[in-house]
Parts: structure tokens; sequence; C-alpha cells
């Protein structure tokens, strides 16, 4: 998220989302702008944010800590349990990537969770990623170059 300041800390602003929104809408990232860019129709032009630096946040890495307690049915995971530790599996591996896509509406995969299997870990892994633009879908098509 972006902010412009007026007076308040971006701790006191995540701590202000933090008691309106879901845990999964307060933002990871919230970088201080000096103001808002416009394109020059007056619209805001989001191409002109700087792109933030990737880094794991306490809010990524609880989210994915209560995600894995739920997954696997267990009271609670701290930042640093193994989610295999815990009792994983390759199948509730693929439960917890989609749970992660849904509800906190960031790409994972499986092989990430094999690769990167505590909440802190997975947290820093996710956050370095490079987001991906959406494939769009494509329609079947014959060999001569017809849809079919």
């Amino acid at each position: 998220g972006y902010v412009v300041p007026r007076g308040a800390s971006v701790p006191d602003l995540r701590a202000h989302l933090a008691e309106r929104l879901p845990a999964h809408l307060v933002p990871d990232m919230i970088e201080v702008v000096g103001h808002f860019p416009s394109t020059p129709n007056g619209k805001l032009d989001r191409a002109a944010f700087a792109e933030p630096a990737p880094r794991a946040s306490g809010g990524l890495t609880d989210g994915l800590a209560r995600l894995f307690a739920e997954v696997l049915s267990v009271d609670s995971a701290a930042p640093d349990d193994d989610f295999f530790a815990l009792g994983g599996t390759s199948l509730t591996a693929t439960a917890l990537v989609s749970r992660i896509r849904l509800e906190l509406a960031v790409e994972a995969s499986v092989a990430t969770v094999f690769d990167a299997p505590t909440p802190a870990e997975l947290a820093n892994a996710l956050s370095a990623m490079a987001p991906t633009a959406p494939v769009a879908p494509t329609a079947p098509v014959d060999a001569a170059g017809g849809l079919t």
C-alpha cells in the first residue's frame, strides 16, 4: 500500500487497518510517498509508483502461520514451525497452497512449501517472487490454425 503521511506513523496506520479489516486485507508492505502521481487527465497514475522492495513482513508470516494451523488442525503455528514436522504431507501442502492463493492473494506452489517449510521462510520466499501476470485462457486450435 502507498500512503501520503498525515501525522500517523506506518505502525499506527497498520494497527488502525488491522482493527477494521480482515488480516488478509491489511497490506504487508506500506510505502510512504510525498504525493500520489496522476496522469495528464487527473487520474491516479499507478504505473508511476516505484515498485516496493520485496520483504517479508509480520503480516504475511502471521497469515501463513494461521493457515498452517488451520490446514493441519493444530492449535497454533509459530513462525519457525516446520509444516511437515507439524504433520503436513504433500496433500495438505496442496490444500495450504490453495488457501494461500484464496485468502492471502499470493501465488504459491507446493514446491515452494517444500523448499520453505516454515511460515517465516515461506513469507520470505513468497515476498521475493516477482508477481506474474495472469495467463489468458486459450481456445483449442486444430492443425490448420482454426478454432476447434
